[in-house]
């Protein structure tokens, strides 16, 4: 029937569209990138694909869509702590010269900024390795670190990361 040629080119549409989100898996280095693209491509097509979903067709593209999403936070947290480790990519910066930049060593000549690799240990998450960094700074550029935390749980892991700190036997002289 009619009906059932319409279901069947939408799971066509729909299994066509999963396909396409997992192949770019690994390719997202932000959420907003893979948020872009469900709000700017994805949801246009599937509104423009089906008249409406009855409620538990939509209850189940909301649950894969959010764990879809989930798949992409930890696609994103990987890539990012891989570039980390690896002192990955380089960014252009916009008009710069040697002699206007803070840390001349890690500017080429063709405008390039090489990060240096970062050593973050397998046990931390970004997070916590991010508050760590900011908060053990020698040049007491950052003094304190304010972090938002949407949940009580954040806090919680914030304030063990601090804790975490590794305090250096001067450091321990100094505070004596």
């Amino acid at each position: 029937s009619v009906e059932e040629r319409e279901t069947l080119e939408g799971c066509r549409l729909l299994q066509s569209m999963i396909h396409d989100l997992d192949v770019k898996l690994p390719d997202y280095n932000t959420i907003g990138e893979y948020e872009w693209e469900v709000l700017n491509s994805i949801m246009p097509l599937l509104s423009e694909s089906f008249e409406e979903l009855d409620e538990d067709s939509g209850s189940v593209l909301q649950a894969f869509f959010a764990a879809h999403g989930s798949a992409v936070r930890q696609s994103v947290a990987h890539n990012t702590r891989s570039l980390l480790q690896k002192g990955g990519g380089a960014k252009v910066v916009a008009g710069a010269s040697t002699s206007q930049h803070p840390n001349p060593n890690m500017i080429s000549s063709s405008s390039m900024i090489k990060p240096p690799p970062y050593d973050i240990p397998n046990h931390a998450t970004l997070q916590e390795y991010a508050l760590q960094f900011l908060l053990q700074k020698k040049e007491n550029i950052v003094t304190r670190v304010i972090v938002g935390c949407p949940d009580a749980n954040h806090v919680l892991e914030a304030v063990h990361a601090a804790d975490r700190l590794e305090v250096s036997e001067e450091e321990k002289k100094d505070a004596e």
